[in-house]
């Protein structure tokens, strides 16, 4: 296929995918740690990028996000108190969120073709 047919997700909606689906996950544990009982759960996650970063127009502007929101909607039997437990508790132990959050040493390297 040719690149950007749009055929399928790009790199940026996997990732926001990626945290979004990482951090319900983690609410839930969280949730069941506090004796909670979820009946509803959605995670969203918007990001704000700029574009002149990903094609390199210019040397300061950064090819990743600048800001990542989480926006959580949960029905639950929680007391205000567990639900500030339990969001703390899951952003702290989100590992997608960890890596977006601070800088994580990064290695490349050429495995390829010859040609």
């Amino acid at each position: 296929r040719i690149c950007g047919e749009a055929t399928a997700p790009g790199p940026g909606w996997v990732l926001r995918a990626a945290l979004a689906a990482c951090d319900a996950t983690m609410i839930a544990v969280a949730a069941a740690l506090e004796g909670v009982t979820v009946k509803a759960l959605e995670v969203r996650v918007d990001s704000i990028s700029d574009d002149r970063g990903l094609v390199g127009a210019d040397a300061v502007t950064p090819a990743g996000p600048l800001e990542v929101a989480v926006t959580v909607q949960l029905a639950s039997d929680a007391s205000e108190v567990q639900l500030a437990r339990i969001l703390d508790w899951a952003e702290r132990h989100s590992p997608v969120a960890d890596a977006i959050r601070r800088a994580v040493p990064m290695r490349l390297a050429l495995n390829g073709f010859s040609g």
